[in-house]
């Protein structure tokens, strides 16, 4: 091998420092980048030449070239935030982006410094979107049957990810669907409304609404708890309800219903609308009425049978129908002839209407079939209400009773409809403390303007509202690859996945392998100076030594050169 030669594998190694420098170079001062990513410059040896030797076959090395520059994808440290934007994957995984400009062209980024822009779209500095399920909103469930179907799986969201994007800043009004009555009513209690022909219905058939501005519909000595609150209609506008209560004990002061079988304490309810709200028509299949204005803003009623032990195990629910009973005027709500059994929704709840719009054919939760039997009224079934008192019947319907309308009742309490089977896990009690209302929940709320978005631990993004009310409306998605290192690095933070990498893996934060995100959070550059330091200075004197073996050989060509003088 000639001494030039020489020169040129001093050459090689000259050029493959200076890039190794490059490499450093480039870590170093991507050390405070978002997200950032070092990489390693690995060297191989050369071609070698054959030569003769002694022994035989023997080789010279020409040099050195670079073998790898492998990426180090190690967890970067986190740094805190003040935008809840700011998102960090703890673990493995990468954001998706697409670029608005072309359909497919899609990159992988970990650097999660987003931003929602004008259009309301979650983007990147590059204003690339971020790509997520979408997580539909669900409609309360009051249909009458359901298919209930378990699943572990964490993705919240359905479909294909798509651009995460606010498609509006304000939150549209939800009709009250369910209402929750977890009261506490009082044992030793009396009762306060009597009626000796329909003693279940006292409080029902007390009810005069004739002039509620000067006079209640029901006096104080009437009841013995009453409950309010507060339920919105499909416009989002307010409306109160008040749920009244009184025990049940004599038809008369000297007899008690059935002598108080096995012990058990009836109590009688009305659910009730504000009668100058009351704008319900009831239909005799041709002409709507109102109520009469002494019934006006009836809307149900039932009886709850306790335990023993004070615990509710039973109730009965009745609605205004007029369909076996066509009404010729003004819909008396006071008599138990227009009074049947109440439907119950795919929970197992008893259902009632209030038709706070007075919509034609709104106002009852039963039709007539052509057949002079009743069905479901489906034009109404999305404005009914759950009425649940913590008690649900698990057949979703009621126990065959001999009395389906109210006015059948006596004063006979085998009569009363029952539930059967129930669910009786956080109900309606009676105890010996004062009667009180434990808890009060309703599910719809009105018009709400956006106050702040979150982001879980799972990738789900919720927006808060003005009104209360948060919803779930996005699940980031996040993608791994089988071989982060054949990922072909684009600048600006951004990946783009090629045959090396592999096509990647889609899930959700914290499932398949993939890390959890961080709101108020961003994954640092994961450069380590001091190692850099020590590579720059192993590479410098790699280079140095090569240029010296450069110079050395230079010496030994000026001693041939010489030679000649």
């Amino acid at each position: 091998m000639s001494v030039t030669a020489s020169m040129w594998t001093a050459v090689s190694g000259l050029l493959n420092h200076g890039d190794k420098m490059s490499v450093i170079g480039n870590n170093i001062s991507n050390v405070n980048t978002v997200g950032f990513k070092s990489q390693r410059m690995d060297f191989a040896d050369f071609v070698y030449q054959d030569v003769s030797s002694s022994n035989g076959f023997a080789q010279v090395g020409r040099g050195t070239m670079v073998s790898a520059i492998m990426g180090d994808f190690s967890q970067g440290a986190s740094e805190s935030s003040n935008t809840v934007t700011d998102i960090s994957i703890n673990g493995n995984g990468f954001f998706k982006v697409r670029n608005p400009s072309a359909v497919d062209e899609t990159y992988y980024t970990r650097a999660g410094n987003f931003r929602f822009n004008k259009a309301g779209e979650l983007v990147d500095p590059n204003g690339y979107i971020l790509q997520g399920w979408e997580i539909e909103r669900a409609d309360p469930s009051v249909a009458l049957t359901a298919t209930t179907t378990s699943s572990t799986s964490k993705i919240k969201g359905s479909g294909v990810p798509k651009d995460i994007k606010l498609g509006t800043f304000t939150c549209q009004p939800q009709h009250t669907n369910n209402i929750t009555v977890l009261d506490r009513l009082k044992m030793d209690e009396g009762e306060k409304s009597i009626d000796a022909t329909d003693p279940f219905f006292s409080m029902l058939k007390a009810w005069d609404a004739t002039d509620p501005e000067n006079m209640p519909p029901l006096g104080d000595n009437s009841y013995t708890h009453q409950t309010t609150i507060t339920v919105y209609d499909e416009a989002g506008a307010k409306h109160n309800l008040t749920i009244y209560f009184d025990k049940v004990e004599n038809i008369d002061p000297e007899q008690p219903i059935d002598n108080a079988k096995n012990s058990e304490v009836l109590w009688e309810f009305i659910v009730t609308m504000d009668p100058l709200e009351d704008i319900r028509g009831f239909s005799d299949g041709t002409t709507e009425f109102p109520p009469t204005d002494k019934s006006r803003g009836l809307l149900m009623a039932g009886t709850l049978t306790m335990s023993t032990n004070g615990v509710l195990k039973d109730m009965s629910a009745f609605v205004p129908d007029t369909t076996a009973n066509p009404p010729t005027g003004a819909v008396d709500l006071n008599n138990l002839g227009y009074w049947v059994e109440a439907p119950m929704s795919a929970n197992g709840v008893p259902l009632l209407t209030a038709n706070f719009s007075g919509v034609e054919g709104l106002s009852t939760v039963w039709t007539g079939d052509g057949a002079g039997g009743r069905v479901i009224n489906s034009d109404a079934l999305p404005y009914m209400i759950e009425m649940d008192f913590g008690i649900q019947s698990k057949a979703k319907n009621w126990n065959n009773a001999p009395a389906q309308n109210a006015s059948q009742i006596g004063k006979n309490r085998e009569n009363l409809m029952s539930m059967g089977a129930v669910n009786t896990d956080g109900n309606t009690t009676v105890g010996v403390a004062d009667t009180s209302t434990s808890n009060t929940q309703q599910d719809g709320y009105g018009f709400g303007y956006l106050q702040n978005v979150q982001i879980s631990n799972d990738g789900v993004l919720s927006v808060r509202y003005d009104n209360g009310v948060t919803l779930e409306l996005w699940q980031i998605t996040l993608y791994d690859f089988i071989n982060t290192q054949g990922l072909y690095r684009e600048g600006n933070n951004l990946y783009s996945e090629n045959r090396e990498s592999g096509s990647p893996t889609e899930g959700a934060a914290g499932t398949t392998g993939l890390g959890q995100v961080y709101s108020n959070s961003l994954e640092m550059s994961n450069v380590d100076i001091a190692t850099e330091f020590v590579y720059m200075i192993a590479t410098q004197r790699g280079y140095q030594a090569n240029s010296k073996m450069i110079t050395t050989v230079d010496t030994m060509l000026e001693q041939v050169i010489n030679m000649k003088r």
